[in-house]
């Protein structure tokens, strides 16, 4: 089992896999993986809102570095790779952490309190997360405060996560168990891996990122983030601290990682 010394946690979708259809992507995603695993102390964890199947998929399409850890459902499930198989396994220890932060309830109960909101796919709908999605023509953030009100009147302490695709125009919100969000299982990890916030690094570009930009961790900022994102960070970072966690990079996509990783110290400078 190797020693782990730094741990870089990105997202998927925006950040490592491109939206943009450029052909030079995959060559960029080739230069990453050939350059991570080579740090033999360095461990690699997705943070995403895919569930475990579509995970998979968007690794094998694009030829992903193998992680070491799988951050699910925008935070609420984590999952490690059997030893003796290539399965993945849900973490329990992690389970109980979810079902604690959710005093009880589940994503069903969400959903029965906000009847009436669209939802998304039941296939995007898990034990400890319930989703949403709106045209963001709609102003749906507008929603946000109602929401919130309709869950606190039903005893239901949860997180909203409001994250906007600036490819589809849609706008997504994820109703988690309170204080839940990606970065929640970032520093599951970094406390059962005792790494110091110095050496963990995390990497995104949209909304249900900001949790993790402002938990003080180092950030990746890839340079196609939402701009509302980029705007709020740099309002957020207003002392010299805050400033040097960020990293606001030049290139978009896995670029933008490598870049940042190189930053950090994660990566050796080009």
């Amino acid at each position: 089992m190797k020693t782990i010394l730094y741990l870089l946690a990105s997202d998927m979708d925006g950040t490592i896999i491109p939206l943009d259809g450029k052909p030079e992507r995959r060559a960029e995603i080739h230069r990453f993986t050939n350059a991570f695993e080579k740090q033999k102390d360095a461990a690699l964890a997705y943070a995403t809102g895919r569930d475990l199947e579509r995970v998979l998929q968007g690794m094998a399409e694009w030829k992903l570095p193998e992680p070491d850890w799988l951050i699910c459902d925008v935070g609420t499930s984590l999952y490690h790779p059997d030893a003796d198989s290539d399965r993945w396994i849900l973490c329990e220890a992690y389970r109980k952490e979810m079902k604690k932060q959710f005093g009880g309830h589940t994503a069903d109960d969400v959903a029965e309190i906000l009847q009436g909101y669209p939802e998304q796919d039941p296939s995007r709908q898990t034990e400890f997360k319930h989703s949403y999605v709106f045209p963001v023509e709609d102003e749906p953030e507008k929603l946000l405060p109602e929401i919130r009100q309709k869950l606190q009147a039903a005893g239901i302490k949860a997180e909203l996560v409001y994250s906007v695709d600036v490819y589809s125009g849609e706008a997504f919100l994820d109703v988690l168990p309170s204080g839940v969000a990606k970065d929640y299982a970032v520093h599951f990890l970094r406390n059962q891996l005792q790494l110091d916030t110095n050496h963990v690094t995390y990497a995104g570009d949209s909304g249900n990122d900001e949790h993790a930009f402002k938990s003080g961790i180092n950030g990746i900022v890839v340079n196609n983030a939402d701009p509302k994102l980029i705007g709020e960070l740099k309002a957020w970072a207003d002392t010299d601290e805050k400033r040097d966690r960020l990293f606001f990079a030049s290139e978009p996509f896995i670029a933008g990682v490598h870049e940042g990783c190189r930053h950090f110290g994660l990566l050796p400078p080009a």
